[in-house]
């Protein structure tokens, strides 16, 4: 609790003062050394997600040892500081947790065949986007409010999408998204000029070292054989954090669940180090409380 509260005052510090002082000494410890004005905003993104992720089991650390009267404080200033960031990964983040952990406290069977009919679902659509979505100009013409980030996804999505296809019972081999993409050349990708005169024209891979969709990796890298086993694991995963006993363990454990899926789907690799390692560490300071919660 108190690492995180530490972790999270430098980070309310940082967006207090602005120029962000303590990003900027976290570079420097790497020999890196950004010039005034460097926009520091693709890193605080990623900050405001290891926050959310960290949330739950600091959260049900500060009840055990103080109560409620600690934890919401805690959850009330982490919410904050999140919504601060403006990252869509990390307020998904934050909107799941939010309906998920109630629910598990609750209601947990319902919300177990939800999650695991909407896991099934989820993983048996990769093969058949092709040709079955709009493609990223056209989404952008219907909805001109779309994020640009969220654009350039839908770019990589609909690439990845239609390599699926051309060997989708194995897939092109572990860590093959990386390769995919670089044997390519970047190129322009043209919009329409968005209602506010602004145009969006990222020159990009068709795949910029992975998918940011761990669901439509594992089919492009591994096929439906990595699919199935990809969804097997996520279903079981899933049975046993709402299989939990404990009422505030388990709702921890479906808050981590959707706090780990919504950059799983929308941001990050499957096999990013840095990435699974913190889902690692915050699934583990979890599993030190139980019995405990």
């Amino acid at each position: 609790v108190a690492t995180y509260v530490l972790l999270a005052l430098l980070i309310g510090f940082d967006l207090a003062v602005g120029d962000m002082p303590v990003m900027r000494v976290s570079y420097a410890l790497r020999g890196m050394y950004p010039p005034e004005g460097f926009d520091s905003s693709h890193d605080t993104k990623h900050r405001a997600v290891m926050l959310v992720l960290l949330l739950a089991p600091a959260f049900l650390a500060a009840r055990r040892e103080w109560g409620l009267r600690a934890a919401l404080p805690l959850a009330a200033l982490a919410a904050l500081l999140i919504v601060l960031h403006r990252s869509e990964t990390s307020l998904m983040c934050l909107a799941g947790m939010a309906v998920a952990a109630p629910l598990a406290f609750w209601r947990p069977r319902p919300l177990m065949w939800a999650g695991l009919i909407g896991l099934g679902l989820l993983s048996a659509a990769p093969p058949f986007l092709h040709g079955h979505i709009p493609s990223a100009r056209e989404i952008a013409r219907a909805h001109p409010e779309i994020s640009k980030s969220l654009l350039a996804r839908f770019i990589i999505w609909e690439y990845a999408a239609s390599r699926i296809t051309e060997r989708p019972l194995i897939g092109f081999g572990f860590d093959a998204a990386r390769e995919i993409g670089g044997r390519e050349p970047q190129r322009h990708y043209d919009f329409d000029p968005f209602p506010d005169g602004s145009t969006y024209r990222p020159l990009m891979e068709p795949i910029p070292l992975h998918t940011h969709n761990g669901v439509i990796q594992i089919w492009l890298e591994l096929g439906a054989v990595g699919g199935l086993i990809g969804t097997l694991i996520l279903m079981l995963t899933w049975t046993k954090a709402l299989g939990e006993t404990n009422a505030w363990q388990r709702a921890g454990s479906a808050a981590l669940f959707m706090a780990a899926m919504a950059p799983m789907l929308s941001s990050y690799s499957l096999f990013q180090n840095w990435w699974v390692g913190s889902v690692w560490i915050a699934a583990a300071a979890l599993e030190a409380q139980r019995g405990e919660a």
